[in-house]
């Protein structure tokens, strides 16, 4: 039984991811599109469910709480995702300094304090607070009295990471490509 709930999950899972990626495609714009996806892939999950535990022979309570809890378990799994993935990179500045300096291979600070002047921030010190929060989870370096900054193994993978679920859901390409 939950092997079969389990493919059941897994399938609503993914259909929802694709279908959202489908979505932003077409509309443009990724709330739209997560929403959409969680509502359509969940009422597939249930009817799938409700198909499944016609037939067993548990009471009809133990199939009311099986199909409630994992139907709530999909969507929140999916909101997780989606909350997490998708809209950070299509919201993050910190996703477009990181392909920034991977791309730079060796910025100083004050040329990426320069870089982001223009094109997110108006005389703020985001920019040296968003380097400290990267080198402290181990995505950038410094180096040269913490004046030089340059891209850690972690950051690179991070950053391919981001360009796949960018191309993925058709977001923003400005913050997951730099240049």
């Amino acid at each position: 039984m939950f092997s079969r709930i389990l493919i059941r999950f897994v399938f609503s899972f993914l259909f929802g991811i694709l279908l959202s990626a489908c979505l932003q495609r077409i509309l443009g714009f990724f709330l739209y599109s997560m929403f959409s996806a969680v509502i359509i892939s969940l009422i597939l999950y249930m009817f799938l469910m409700c198909k499944l535990l016609r037939g067993d022979d548990y009471d009809k309570n133990t199939k009311k709480v099986i199909w409630f809890y994992s139907s709530l378990s999909l969507l929140s799994i999916q909101l997780f995702f989606f909350v997490t993935f998708p809209l950070t990179i299509d919201r993050s500045f910190s996703v477009w300094m990181l392909s920034t300096v991977q791309n730079e291979k060796v910025v100083s600070l004050d040329y990426l304090s320069e870089l982001t002047e223009n094109s997110f921030l108006n005389g703020t010190e985001e920019v040296a607070r968003r380097v400290s929060e990267q080198v402290a989870i181990g995505n950038l370096l410094l180096s040269g009295d913490s004046k030089i900054v340059t891209i850690s193994r972690r950051g690179h993978i991070q950053v391919l990471f981001n360009k796949l679920i960018c191309n993925l859901f058709g977001l923003n390409q400005k913050y997951a490509y730099s240049n």
